[in-house]
């Protein structure tokens, strides 16, 4: 008798978005269920050595922000997690 998966299984199944780039308490991963934008953040004025990735929920809340200390290491955690989950979009 073969076993039959449940039909929602892939729907229920969450995927939790990491940042390459975590440590202690900064850039906890976050559900990608949760999320529907990202937005990018410029260097702010007063830390020029600082660039963020905000996760926004459907209501446009904040969620999620992951900082760090060059524009490269936000790239490449955008481009993981836009790999893993396409369906987001970024502002």
């Amino acid at each position: 008798m073969r076993a039959h998966s449940h039909p929602l299984r892939e729907d229920i199944a969450m995927a939790l978005l990491k940042s390459k780039f975590s440590i202690g308490l900064h850039n906890l991963s976050v559900e990608d269920s949760e999320v529907a934008t990202i937005r990018l953040s410029p260097p702010y004025p007063a830390k020029p050595n600082v660039w963020v990735l905000y996760f926004c929920g459907t209501d446009g809340q904040v969620v999620r922000t992951w900082y760090y200390d060059s524009e490269q290491k936000r790239k490449l955690d955008l481009d993981q997690v836009l790999k893993h989950c396409p369906r987001l979009k970024v502002e």
